[in-house]
């Protein structure tokens, strides 16, 4: 898909959920610090989330967009080039490729799906995405997959 300095196309962004969309946007996480960061601090910012669920309950007990898919939906509205979707998918940090999947997933077309993807699949490496849902372990190209096979991320809507 096109050049390196290609804006990524986004068709699926329109499908994002508006509840979470709106309670991200609403955040303070995000409205304080998240939207005034650039790309290269979207991906430093990863480094500190400590799950890929979509949502965390918070010391009220209610739940709340995490860290992670805050991040996630900031790099969705940031216009990635092509170039810097693909040093998110072939980071060296897994939180970072995680974004990358996830990104993908939640934004660009499916037709794409298995170019930007399809190496992923393959990595046996085992990790616990989502340590508040019971912390079982899965490998990357499991996660990958069920990215790509279910409809839902957790209790997240996938397009």
């Amino acid at each position: 898909g096109g050049s390196s300095d290609d804006k990524v196309p986004l068709p699926n962004l329109q499908f994002f959920p508006q509840v979470l969309r709106d309670r991200i946007v609403a955040s303070n996480f995000y409205g304080n610090l998240l939207v005034n960061q650039d790309f290269a601090e979207c991906r430093e910012s990863l480094l500190s989330c400590e799950s890929l669920e979509p949502e965390v309950r918070g010391l009220n007990l209610d739940t709340a967009p995490s860290q992670f898919i805050s991040i996630v939906y900031r790099l969705l509205n940031m216009k990635l080039t092509e170039g810097q979707l693909r040093s998110l998918l072939s980071n060296k940090q897994r939180l970072v490729r995680c974004a990358g999947f996830v990104f993908v997933r939640l934004g660009v077309h499916q037709d794409r799906y298995w170019e930007l993807l399809g190496d992923a699949l393959l990595d046996v490496e085992e990790f616990v995405p989502f340590p508040g849902k019971g912390g079982d372990k899965m490998s990357e190209g499991h996660f990958v997959e069920q990215l790509l096979t279910k409809e839902k991320y957790c209790d997240l809507s996938l397009p």
